[in-house]
């Protein structure tokens, strides 16, 4: 089965705590597009730091009991955030790939990806959804991570 993982600006702060938002910014990508960006970052110099639970999921997780900090994404019931650091950190490793091991993006892209079509996609959603990897979206990636921490989960 394939999913489609769904990326949104949150803070990650003390629960407790309201944040102060001026805009939103998303990032949606195939679930074997997310896992080549770990990939890609971790054989980069990413050290990922690990995620909490999303603000949202708080309580469900705790209801639950237990929480992998991974960066495996659920559902909206258990979604996860990863800390701003982590995501800059993450666009610097994947940043430094680009200038110096092109490469490794001409073989990522190289990789087949089942088609996702969901009921009430638009046809630009479905494009979003199905691009493969590539330096656009990569770039397109690294900004959303210089925008701070975020929240993400599948979109299925």
């Amino acid at each position: 089965m394939a999913f489609i993982v769904e990326t949104w600006d949150e803070t990650v702060q003390n629960p407790r705590e309201t944040p102060i938002k001026s805009h939103r910014r998303c990032f949606d990508c195939h679930y074997n597009v997310w896992n080549e960006l770990l990939r890609l970052g971790r054989e980069n110099g990413w050290k990922s730091a690990g995620t909490l639970p999303g603000r949202s999921s708080w309580d469900e997780w705790a209801r639950v009991g237990r929480y992998e900090n991974d960066y495996d994404p659920i559902d909206y019931k258990y979604t996860k955030s990863i800390f701003a650091d982590d995501a800059k950190n993450w666009a610097d490793a994947l940043e430094r790939m680009l200038i110096e091991l092109p490469g490794d993006i001409e073989s990522s892209a190289k990789t087949k990806m089942p088609i996702l079509l969901v009921e009430g996609m638009t046809e630009g959603g479905f494009v979003s959804a199905n691009r493969g990897i590539s330096v656009e979206l990569i770039k397109e990636f690294i900004i959303f991570l210089r925008g701070g921490g975020f929240g993400f989960t599948f979109d299925n």
